[in-house]
């Protein structure tokens, strides 16, 4: 039971990530209106995504939510390419091959820190 809480919970984690990478997050509904509801950020930019993820314990959201169909509920198109090292995929997402990429958090902190590359 725990561990359906768990994979839930990593799902829709990843969905709202993507989510928000991928909307304009401009505008919103007046209020009332019945068009939008208040949540709603407005339609996707992107709806096909090429995603590069290390496939690893840290990456759990993204596959569960990827073979559970949760992005393509959502009207999202996962492109999955799976990476050899975080190094690999955040040097093909500055190369503008991938749209998002996954891997481990101190890569992406070197990346920045060492490199200045706005990952």
């Amino acid at each position: 039971m725990g561990g359906t809480w768990f994979r839930a919970a990593c799902a829709a984690a990843a969905v709202a990530a993507l989510a928000a990478g991928c909307s304009s997050g401009g505008g919103s509904a007046a209020a009332g209106s019945n068009t939008m509801s208040a949540l709603s950020i407005g339609p996707a930019e992107k709806t096909t995504l090429n995603v590069g993820v290390v496939p690893a314990m840290d990456s759990a959201g993204f596959f569960v939510a990827l073979h559970e169909g949760l992005f393509a509920k959502e009207g999202l198109t996962i492109n999955y390419t799976p990476a050899v090292s975080s190094d690999t995929v955040i040097g093909s997402q500055l190369q503008g091959q991938l749209d998002i990429t996954g891997g481990n958090y101190v890569s992406y902190i070197q990346a920045a820190a060492e490199k200045h590359d706005p990952v």
